[in-house]
């Protein structure tokens, strides 16, 4: 098993880098779009939270590119 990432966070819980934290819904899981990936937040008290980030996967990049250009009427 591999180690969790490891996501430095605030006092209230927000990524120190300023990106944000999502997790995908459950729709988007379930169409092969997204998974929920395992991280670990460490917050400035060193106290450690078990969360997860949502990632697109390759298929779900396909579906969005395949959305933009259709929204675009084509990719340019």
């Amino acid at each position: 098993m591999r180690a969790l990432r490891i996501i430095e966070v605030d006092a209230s819980g927000n990524p120190i880098d300023g990106t944000e934290l999502l997790a995908a819904t459950p729709q988007a899981v379930d169409a092969g779009f997204m998974i929920n990936e395992p991280v670990m937040l460490r917050y400035p008290d060193g106290r450690k939270v078990r969360s997860v980030e949502a990632r697109v996967t390759r298929k779900g990049m396909a579906q969005a590119v395949r959305m933009m250009a259709q929204e675009n009427g084509g990719i340019q």
